[in-house]
């Protein structure tokens, strides 16, 4: 088996482990959460209604969200999630880049899903919509696959995986900041595509956030699986 062979492996041990069904009741919560965000934000200030919407879907129901289709592909460590491949000789970290590609893969169709669905609730009716919704559609896909890297590589701290929960604590108190280690977290970024300030200054420019975002999943997906031994 060549190295992308491992890697597709990898994502289909763990595309098998997916509880369809479970994932389903998770997507469908979550979309529910976001509708009703949207309907209250538009009877309360119709103006501001898409940037708040959008600040309380990135910033809430995504990353627990993130963490519940995470939590369903690797229940405790990634290592473990894997160890039936890896005992034949199957390279662990590549096996967990394919695992890790799954997360991601999951949890940026949510949220594209959460903000298609939430953001023209939101508008209800004004002009605006279509450009603004292809712009953050984009987002909402690397938000969500950052999350999940992110998440998958705190499945490898702890002898459960318990860091995931550590990482998302750090993102949802560091991230809510401004300044050079907020940079560091996906909720920065988030919030300053919705609308908000900048973590820095040199990030004044929307682009450079989003590529920032995107750049931290890739880091994270290539951590979760360089932890690993080869």
């Amino acid at each position: 088996m060549g190295r992308s062979g491992e890697i597709r492996r990898g994502a289909e041990v763990a595309w098998a482990g997916v509880g369809r069904r479970r994932v389903v009741a998770i997507v469908l919560i979550g979309m529910a959460a976001a509708l009703a965000i949207a309907m209250a934000e538009h009877a309360s200030a119709p103006l501001s209604a898409p940037r708040r919407t959008l600040a309380a879907v990135w910033g809430a129901i995504l990353p627990l969200t993130g963490l519940a289709l995470v939590g369903t592909i690797v229940p405790r460590r990634l290592e473990e999630r894997l160890w039936g491949l890896a005992r034949f000789g199957a390279s662990r970290r590549r096996l967990a880049w394919g695992a890790v590609a799954v997360a991601m893969l999951l949890t940026a169709l949510a949220s594209v899903s959460f903000t298609a669905a939430a953001l023209p609730v939101a508008y209800g009716g004004q002009p605006g919509l279509l450009p603004d919704l292809g712009a953050t559609l984009v987002v909402a896909m690397v938000g969500g696959a950052s999350y999940a890297a992110l998440l998958c590589l705190g499945t490898t701290i702890g002898s459960r995986g318990g860091g995931r929960y550590v990482v998302l604590g750090a993102d949802w108190w560091l991230g809510a900041g401004t300044g050079t280690l907020a940079t560091l977290w996906p909720r920065r970024h988030l919030t300053t595509l919705a609308g908000g300030p900048p973590p820095v200054a040199d990030l004044s420019e929307p682009v450079a956030s989003a590529v920032v975002l995107a750049g931290l999943g890739l880091a994270a997906a290539w951590f979760a699986g360089r932890r690993l031994p080869p």
